[in-house]
Protein backbone atom coordinates (compact mmCIF):
# COMPACT_ATOMS: atom_id res chain seq x y z
CA UNK A 1 0.00 0.00 0.00
CA UNK A 2 1.03 3.30 -0.40
CA UNK A 3 1.83 5.53 1.85
CA UNK A 4 2.23 9.32 0.74
CA UNK A 5 0.32 11.98 -1.09
CA UNK A 6 -1.75 12.03 -4.44
CA UNK A 7 -2.91 15.38 -6.23
CA UNK A 8 -6.14 15.28 -7.92
CA UNK A 9 -6.84 17.54 -11.12
CA UNK A 10 -8.08 20.52 -9.49
CA UNK A 11 -4.68 20.41 -7.38
CA UNK A 12 -6.05 19.60 -3.73
CA UNK A 13 -2.74 17.38 -2.29
CA UNK A 14 -4.06 14.86 -0.04
CA UNK A 15 -2.32 12.44 2.34
CA UNK A 16 -2.92 8.74 1.75
CA UNK A 17 -1.93 6.36 4.67
CA UNK A 18 -1.14 2.85 4.64
CA UNK A 19 -3.53 0.50 6.60
CA UNK A 20 -0.94 -2.58 6.53
CA UNK A 21 2.66 -2.66 6.62
CA UNK A 22 4.19 -4.28 3.58
CA UNK A 23 4.08 -7.73 3.94
CA UNK A 24 7.14 -10.14 4.40
CA UNK A 25 9.83 -8.30 2.30
CA UNK A 26 8.24 -6.04 0.83
CA UNK A 27 9.59 -2.44 0.33
CA UNK A 28 7.26 0.84 -0.47
CA UNK A 29 8.14 1.92 -4.16
CA UNK A 30 10.30 5.09 -2.73
CA UNK A 31 12.37 2.81 -0.88
CA UNK A 32 13.34 0.55 -3.89
CA UNK A 33 14.31 4.02 -6.02
CA UNK A 34 16.43 5.13 -3.15
CA UNK A 35 18.21 1.34 -2.74
CA UNK A 36 18.83 1.36 -6.77
CA UNK A 37 20.44 4.94 -6.51
CA UNK A 38 22.46 3.72 -3.62
CA UNK A 39 23.71 0.59 -5.99
CA UNK A 40 24.11 3.29 -8.19
CA UNK A 41 26.75 5.49 -6.36
CA UNK A 42 24.26 8.16 -5.77
CA UNK A 43 22.94 7.10 -2.53
CA UNK A 44 24.13 10.48 -1.00
CA UNK A 45 21.04 12.01 -2.97
CA UNK A 46 18.25 9.51 -1.65
CA UNK A 47 18.39 9.40 1.76
CA UNK A 48 15.16 8.96 2.59
CA UNK A 49 13.92 6.94 5.16
CA UNK A 50 9.95 8.30 5.26
CA UNK A 51 7.40 9.76 3.26
CA UNK A 52 7.43 12.87 4.78
CA UNK A 53 11.24 13.45 3.92
CA UNK A 54 10.60 12.54 0.43
CA UNK A 55 7.37 15.29 0.58
CA UNK A 56 9.63 17.92 2.64
CA UNK A 57 12.42 17.60 -0.55
CA UNK A 58 9.61 18.20 -2.99
CA UNK A 59 7.68 21.08 -1.24
CA UNK A 60 11.32 22.74 -1.27
CA UNK A 61 12.33 22.32 -4.38
CA UNK A 62 9.05 23.37 -5.75
CA UNK A 63 9.13 26.73 -4.17
CA UNK A 64 12.80 26.96 -5.79
CA UNK A 65 11.27 26.03 -9.51
CA UNK A 66 8.34 28.24 -8.92
CA UNK A 67 11.11 31.27 -8.16
CA UNK A 68 12.84 30.49 -10.96
CA UNK A 69 10.62 29.41 -13.86
CA UNK A 70 7.33 31.74 -12.46
CA UNK A 71 5.46 28.28 -11.97
CA UNK A 72 1.93 28.69 -10.64
CA UNK A 73 3.44 25.20 -9.08
CA UNK A 74 4.77 25.93 -5.52
CA UNK A 75 3.86 24.06 -2.23
CA UNK A 76 6.97 25.60 -0.50
CA UNK A 77 4.58 26.67 2.78
CA UNK A 78 4.45 22.89 3.35
CA UNK A 79 8.01 22.56 4.03
CA UNK A 80 9.19 21.97 6.74
CA UNK A 81 6.41 20.33 8.27
CA UNK A 82 7.23 17.41 11.19
CA UNK A 83 6.47 14.42 11.11
CA UNK A 84 3.60 14.74 13.30
CA UNK A 85 2.26 17.60 11.10
CA UNK A 86 2.75 15.80 7.85
CA UNK A 87 0.81 12.65 9.78
CA UNK A 88 -1.91 14.96 10.14
CA UNK A 89 -1.79 16.93 6.69
CA UNK A 90 -5.36 17.80 5.70
CA UNK A 91 -6.19 18.24 1.73
CA UNK A 92 -4.80 21.38 0.26
CA UNK A 93 -4.62 23.16 -2.91
CA UNK A 94 -1.83 24.32 -4.39
CA UNK A 95 0.10 26.83 -4.61
CA UNK A 96 0.82 27.26 -1.04
CA UNK A 97 3.58 29.98 -0.76
CA UNK A 98 6.57 30.22 1.69
CA UNK A 99 5.24 31.07 4.67
CA UNK A 100 1.66 29.88 4.65
CA UNK A 101 0.13 27.13 4.87
CA UNK A 102 -3.00 27.65 3.66
CA UNK A 103 -3.64 26.61 -0.17
CA UNK A 104 -5.33 28.89 -3.20
CA UNK A 105 -8.33 28.06 -4.36
CA UNK A 106 -8.30 29.70 -7.89
CA UNK A 107 -4.49 30.11 -9.37
CA UNK A 108 -6.14 32.87 -12.22
CA UNK A 109 -9.76 34.06 -10.64
CA UNK A 110 -10.27 36.48 -13.39
CA UNK A 111 -10.83 33.48 -16.30
CA UNK A 112 -13.82 31.47 -16.20
CA UNK A 113 -15.12 28.11 -17.80
CA UNK A 114 -16.35 29.00 -21.70
CA UNK A 115 -18.30 25.91 -22.84
CA UNK A 116 -18.01 24.38 -26.34
CA UNK A 117 -20.27 23.72 -29.03
CA UNK A 118 -21.28 20.07 -29.48
CA UNK A 119 -19.59 18.44 -32.45
CA UNK A 120 -20.73 14.40 -33.91
CA UNK A 121 -17.18 12.40 -33.69
CA UNK A 122 -15.09 12.21 -36.41
CA UNK A 123 -15.16 8.22 -36.90
CA UNK A 124 -18.15 6.42 -36.73
CA UNK A 125 -19.54 4.78 -33.95
CA UNK A 126 -18.72 1.30 -33.26
CA UNK A 127 -21.03 -1.32 -34.28
CA UNK A 128 -21.78 -4.74 -33.35
CA UNK A 129 -18.93 -7.37 -32.99
CA UNK A 130 -16.33 -3.85 -33.35
CA UNK A 131 -13.81 -3.83 -30.34
CA UNK A 132 -12.08 -1.06 -28.50
CA UNK A 133 -8.82 -1.31 -27.33
CA UNK A 134 -7.00 0.59 -24.39
CA UNK A 135 -4.12 0.43 -22.21
CA UNK A 136 -6.93 -1.04 -19.45
CA UNK A 137 -5.53 1.29 -17.27
CA UNK A 138 -7.58 2.28 -13.96
CA UNK A 139 -7.48 5.57 -11.85
CA UNK A 140 -4.18 5.53 -9.95
CA UNK A 141 -3.39 2.31 -11.06
CA UNK A 142 -0.40 2.22 -13.58
CA UNK A 143 3.24 1.57 -14.35
CA UNK A 144 4.01 -0.88 -11.52
CA UNK A 145 0.84 -2.02 -11.13
CA UNK A 146 0.28 -0.53 -7.67
CA UNK A 147 -2.45 2.06 -6.14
Amino acid sequence: EKDGTVTNSERRISRQRAVLPPPGDARPDWWLIAEVARRLGFGHAFTWRHPAEIFDEHARLSGAAAAAFGRHFDIAGLAGLSRQQYDALEPVQWPVPAGSRDGTARVVPSQRLIALHHRPPVERPMQPGELVLNTGRLRDQWHTMTR
